[in-house]
Parts: structure tokens; C-alpha cells; sequence
């Protein structure tokens, strides 16, 4: 034995090197075999096949999920007149009536294998009122007062299409003396699902523009009109596939086509802005980084948004990733360039110029009528759109009308979401080769909301209970286990170190 290494020495070198093997075992375990286990057993959990855990969540979405419509009801319609000389320049007062609460049932049906680790399913959805949920007093069967689309429609396909130039002030004339204005009053549950019925002078305008084969919007059929038109109780967006993740996790959920194979949402849009991008918007593949962008497929505005990172949250005791829809989102082409395939050509010498914030035109999937997309009260719209909104009686607020969706980063389940988005119309004054008519000369270049959704989902108490007893106990299990094994061996060979320097020296 060398002179110097006695037996306590000898002990307290012995204990050193014992916590640093308990040390490197706790980091290999810790930080890698179990983590590793994990994440695999994750994978194996999130992906759509009838025996992971993730199946039935796809198939049928647990999660409540409620649309909240707010219209902007329009308190001085009497202000805009129906005879020819009426002056329609004047600003419309609106006050904001809901939120109209709708139950949302989602299913995916007619499940079927397709290659490449895909499935294919026809989506639907139903839609039904909850009094409870809606504003005191509120009933689907209320009248409101907004923006009328059709009209807008018909005036705009006169000015678009020449061949319909004829029946300009013929139309505009029997649109005035039946008593038609940009604005008309309507049931909820009509002007949302059922159909409005339409005045016979829109009948003839519908009958003119099929037989001279004019595309018409989705929402105007048969005489009848609705915003969620032929999308409650029943698949109005055909065949989708998607991704199972079973070979790839990180294509898990991610649509492949939709609309029965169309992978591309041409002709509305153009080049990257034509990609369907994402998932539906009720899951994501698991491990979200918060560099990421993700991506979610929006058929009502006929494209993908994206959401990016913004901040560490919590639901419920489960610790989530918040991700927001950023400004870029809505953000002048000329400002930022990847906007600039969604600036289409405006027909009939409207005003095409895309140099605005805050509010996208789909005017391209919706037969070129003039309906805009954007946040609630115009929020992060051009400084002089929101002062002209302030006119209108309209106040932006973030915590009130930004989307935004928490998730839990390993699962990509969502946790909580409110996807918020604003529908309305860019009205434009009609050229001459149309109408002389004063209404429709008067017309300012405005944009005009018609009302804001709130679809929002959280986890319920099952969930939450479900997620932490086969997620987050585990980790937090594991992350207390690593530390204090960590600490226990770094405590034995700090204490061996001091004693072997102590017992050197003495």
C-alpha cells in the first residue's frame, strides 16, 4: 500500500468515486433512458390507429368546443335610405349584441386506410344553441340588424361582370324600391344556418349569373343565403386525408388533401399561399419546440394561418406552450413580402391596392364578392381603420379579441384555445358604365364588419385528470427522482473529497 493512502484514505476515495458513478447513472438514466421512454411511449400514443390511446380523441373530439358569434348591429340604419337620391356616406352607429353560443359536436366519419401513412375521413360538424352559455336574454331567434352580404354581392357582380352591366340600374332600381340597403335585418339562426330568404330581385340576379355561367359565393344558393351555409350536421368540405404518424411523428394529424384530393387551394390563391398547411386545429404532432410555427387549415376563410410562440402558460396545474396569431399574419404585402400571393387581382376597376395592416380580402374564394378577414375590432389593423372603428363604436382589445391556443409541448394536445376572427366587406363606390343612381355613387371606400366568432375549446376536468396521471405525475416523478439522486451522489463524493483532503493533511 503507498505510504500515503491509509484506510481512511482509501474510504473516502472509495466514496468519492461511488457518488460519481451514482452521478453519471443519474444523468444517463435521468436525462436519457427514461426521458427516451417517455417520448417513446408519446410516439406510441399519438398515432392515429385504433389501438393508441389518441384514436377515439381524433375520431370523435372530446373536448367542448363552442362557437360565440358577436354581430354588429347597426343602430341608424334609417340613416340610409332607399330612394335614389339617398346619401349613404354617412357613418352606421354599431353596437356589438352576443355572444350567440353554439355547441360544437365534431366528428370524422366514413374512416378509411390510405397509403403512405394516411387516413382518409369526410369532417363534420354540428352545430347547436346553448341558451344557457349565450348572453342573458339572447335567443337564436333574435333579429339583427348588419351588413348585407348579398346586396353587396349583387352590386359587386354588376360592376365585375360586363355582361351584367345591362341590368345595372334596372337591379339597383328594384333593390331600392324593396327596400334594400347595405344593411338588413335578419334571424340568427337564419343569417348563420338555416338561410335567409331572399327577395325575388336576388333570385333574378342568382338565375342570370348561373345561366351566363358567373361563379356565385358558397353562401348564396337557391334564393337563400347564410354565413355557415351548408355546414352544420352535415360534411360540406368532402374528403380529407391526413397523416397517421405512425411512421413519422411529426407528421402526425398533418392534412395531406382536402375537397376529395385537392391539395391545393388554387385558383384562389397563388404560389406558397396555395399550400394547405397544418392540421384542422384539434391536435398537433407531440414535442412542440417553441421555435416552431404552426400551422392550422381554415376552410370557412379558405386558407392556413399560422400561430407562433408567445409565452409559457398553465391550465389547470398542466404547464402548456401559448402560441398566438402574430401581425404578420394580416400585415401589408409591401411590408411584409411572403403576404404578397394573397393579393389578388380585384376585377371590375374596384380599388386592388393591398397596402393596408390587419385585414386580408377573400375576394378570390368567395366569386370575387368583397368579404375581408381579420381580428375582432380590427385589431392590429392600420392606425387610420381603427380610428374609422372607434367611429363606428368599435374598441380593440388583445385580452378580448386575439386568438391565441395553450398546449401541452409533449403531446401537442391543446389545452385551452380562442380562435377569433371577424367577417366583413370592403365596400367600394360603383363607376358610372353601372349606375348613376346617388346610393351607390355616394358609397365611401370602407370596410364594413358584419360580426366576430370566438370558437373556443378547453379541457374539462376528465382531461385534465386523464393528462396528469399519464404525463405529468410521471415527469414530475422522473424530474424529482434525477434531482435527488443527483444530489445524493454529488453529496457522496463532495463528502469523500473533504475527508480525503482532511484525512491528507492530518
Amino acid at each position: 500500500m503507498h505510504p500515503k493512502l491509509t484506510r481512511p484514505r482509501l474510504i473516502a476515495l472509495g466514496s468519492s468515486a461511488l457518488g460519481l458513478v451514482v452521478v453519471i447513472i443519474a444523468v444517463i438514466v435521468g436525462w436519457v433512458i427514461v426521458p427516451g421512454v417517455i417520448d417513446d411511449k408519446v410516439k406510441d400514443e399519438t398515432q392515429l390507429v385504433e389501438t393508441s390511446d389518441t384514436w377515439e380523441k381524433w375520431k370523435d373530439i372530446p373536448v367542448p368546443i363552442y362557437l360565440k358569434v358577436y354581430f354588429f348591429n347597426i343602430t341608424n340604419s334609417q340613416d340610409f335610405g332607399t330612394n335614389i337620391f339617398s346619401d349613404w356616406s354617412k357613418t352606421p352607429q354599431f353596437k356589438e349584441v352576443g355572444p350567440y353560443v353554439f355547441k360544437e359536436t365534431r366528428a370524422k366519419n366514413d374512416i378509411r386506410e390510405g397509403p403512405l401513412d394516411t387516413l382518409y375521413y369526410k369532417p363534420s360538424i354540428t352545430y347547436v344553441f346553448d341558451e344557457e352559455m349565450s348572453g342573458e336574454g339572447l335567443s337564436e331567434d333574435d333579429e339583427v340588424t348588419t351588413l348585407n352580404l348579398p346586396f353587396v354581392a349583387a352590386i359587386t357582380l354588376l360592376q365585375i361582370n360586363e355582361p351584367l352591366h345591362l341590368l345595372g340600374d334596372v337591379v339597383l332600381r328594384s333593390l331600392l324600391s324593396s327596400n334594400e340597403t347595405i344593411f338588413t335585418t335578419s334571424r340568427v339562426n337564419e343569417v348563420l344556418f338555416k338561410g335567409v330568404e331572399l327577395k325575388p330581385i336576388y333570385k333574378t340576379v342568382e338565375f342570370t349569373a348561373r345561366l351566363l355561367n358567373i361563379p356565385l359565393p358558397d353562401e348564396i344558393f337557391n334564393g337563400t343565403f347564410a354565413y355557415y351555409r351548408g355546414k352544420n350536421g352535415t360534411n360540406g368540405e368532402g374528403e380529407w386525408r391526413v397523416y397517421r404518424g405512425q411512421e413519422d411523428s411529426t407528421m402526425f394529424s398533418i392534412i395531406k388533401s382536402v375537397n376529395d384530393g385537392k391539395t391545393r387551394l388554387e385558383p384562389w390563391w397563388k404560389d406558397h399561399c396555395a399550400m394547405i398547411n397544418g392540421t384542422d386545429g384539434t391536435m398537433f404532432p407531440p414535442f412542440i419546440k417553441k421555435d416552431a410555427r404552426l400551422y392550422i387549415y381554415v376552410p370557412e376563410i379558405c386558407r392556413s394561418i399560422f400561430i407562433e410562440y408567445d409565452s409559457e402558460t398553465e391550465y389547470n396545474g398542466i404547464p402548456g406552450y401559448r402560441f398566438k396569431l402574430p401581425p404578420e399574419m394580416f400585415t401589408d404585402p409591401y411590408v411584409y413580402e411572403p403576404n404578397m400571393c394573397f393579393c389578388m387581382d380585384v376585377k371590375g376597376g374596384f380599388n386592388g391596392s393591398c397596402n393596408f395592416n390587419g385585414m386580408g380580402r377573400l375576394f378570390s374564394c368567395k366569386a370575387n364578392v368583397p368579404v375581408t378577414i381579420g381580428k375582432p375590432h380590427f385589431l392590429d389593423a392600420d392606425e387610420w381603420v381603427v380610428d374609422r372603428a372607434r367611429e363606428f363604436g368599435m374598441s380593440p382589445r388583445r385580452e378580448d379579441h386575439d386568438t391565441y391556443l395553450d398546449l401541452e409541448p409533449h403531446t401537442g394536445f391543446p389545452l385551452r384555445a380562442h380562435k377569433r376572427l371577424q367577417i366583413g366587406a370592403e365596400i367600394q363606390p360603383l363607376s358610372e358604365s353601372v349606375s348613376l343612381l346617388t346610393p351607390f355613387r355616394t358609397i365611401p371606400h370602407i370596410i364594413y364588419p358584419a360580426f366576430w366568432a370566438d370558437e373556443q375549446a378547453e379541457l374539462d376536468e376528465d382531461l385534465v385528470d386523464e393528462i396528469k396521471e399519464k404525463l405529468i405525475t410521471p415527469l414530475k416523478i422522473v424530474n424529482i427522482s434525477k434531482w435527488s439522486v443527483l444530489g445524493v451522489g454529488a453529496f457522496i463524493c463532495l463528502a469523500g473529497a473533504i475527508f480525503f483532503a482532511y484525512s491528507w493533511f492530518h
